[in-house]
């Protein structure tokens, strides 16, 4: 467990963005829209571009090939 600097909500994704490890195999925790940015900015490299639409508590799995970044799977709570 590490806590990193520039990832509040309205902070710049390109910083954090572009020194992801693909191989680290981490977990990024944070807020809305700076989770939704970072996500578009992976993998569309662009972070106004919405990719997807967290809800609260979501967890999206990313993944990297040859061709970059892509969304592996998404789990949402049941919200009713």
């Amino acid at each position: 467990l590490e806590k990193a600097d520039g990832i509040d909500p309205l902070d710049d994704v390109t910083d954090l963005g572009s020194r992801i490890d693909p191989e680290s195999n981490r977990m990024i925790v944070g807020h809305l829209p700076y989770m939704e940015r970072l996500v578009s900015f992976l993998t569309a490299e662009n972070f106004e571009l919405r990719v997807i639409r967290f809800q609260n508590s979501g967890i999206v799995c990313l993944d990297r090939d040859e061709k970059g970044w892509f969304i592996k799977w998404t789990l949402n709570p049941y919200i009713g």
